[in-house]
């Protein structure tokens, strides 16, 4: 009978934690591009163009992972 409390508050936790991943990821990238964006670049490298964003990132490599154009 004691079990199944802790597989209550484990599943909860595990639910909870695996939505903040999701913005933990989102900051990360955001944090990077920010810090990079704000350096000083190299002509070679301001040619590049800005960075995308979390989101775009994030289509992009959902349209990769499932072999989209």
């Amino acid at each position: 009978m004691n079990r199944i409390p802790a597989l209550v508050i484990a599943t909860v936790a595990a639910a909870l934690f695996s939505a903040c991943t999701t913005e933990i990821s989102r900051n990360v990238y955001e944090g990077i591009r920010v810090h990079n964006e704000s350096l000083e670049s190299t002509p070679m490298e301001r040619m590049k163009g800005k960075a995308m964003s979390y989101d775009e990132y994030e289509k992009e490599r959902q349209r990769n992972a499932y072999g989209g154009k």
